[in-house]
């Protein structure tokens, strides 16, 4: 049962509703959970990368916070604890296929596929990249149910991609005047099974 609140629930812009364990759990901007582990990849930083965090172990630092002019305040918060850092990728967009898969889309229009390595320190490794976009990626789908990868990017293109094979299928939008914003797959209905946002926000 869903309730509207007159007081704002989160702080922070929600990119994504994602099942987490029983509930939805509201995810930000330009962040992901691992499917069925306790680990979060983050991207969007100044230096580019992927970062990979553990919800399992929490860090906690203090700091010293200027609250008014020359009064100090000492404030500690709660940070994950980083497991892996991929440094050299500039992502703008990320979708999981399943708990091994991570596709991202980047500022150059490059969409790669990345395999989520187990272990002690778990991390990720690149396994494949496709060219097709010539601009920004701003949005990926993924539909495992019918081996498919949509992607849509700022220069009005929209892309479906085989996922098994990772090759190009055929180019489904095409509007340089529209950017694609956001694209979802609905596997539920084969004739209308693609829904996507191409106007400026």
């Amino acid at each position: 049962m869903l309730v509207v609140s007159f007081l704002p629930v989160l702080k922070f812009a929600v990119s994504a509703l994602l099942p987490r364990g029983l509930r939805l759990r509201p995810w930000p901007d330009q962040r992901l959970p691992i499917p069925g582990r306790n680990l979060i990849v983050e991207w969007g930083f100044a230096g580019g990368g992927l970062r990979i965090y553990s919800e399992d172990h929490r860090v906690r630092r203090s700091f010293l916070i200027l609250e008014e002019e020359d009064d100090f305040a000492d404030r500690s918060f709660l940070f994950f604890q980083i497991i892996s850092i991929t440094e050299w990728c500039s992502v703008e967009q990320a979708t999981f296929v399943d708990d091994k898969t991570l596709v991202t889309g980047s500022v150059d229009g490059v969409i790669s596929f990345w395999k989520v390595l187990s272990g002690e320190k778990p991390s990720l490794e690149l396994t494949e990249s496709l060219v097709g976009h010539g601009d920004l990626l701003s949005s990926l789908a993924v539909s495992k149910a019918w081996s498919l990868l949509v992607s849509g990017s700022r220069n009005g293109n929209v892309l479906v991609w085989d996922l098994n094979r990772r090759k190009y299928i055929r180019t489904i939008y095409s509007n340089p005047d529209t950017p694609v914003h956001l694209l979802a797959v609905n596997e539920n209905n084969v004739r209308d099974f693609l829904s996507l946002c191409s106007s400026p926000f």
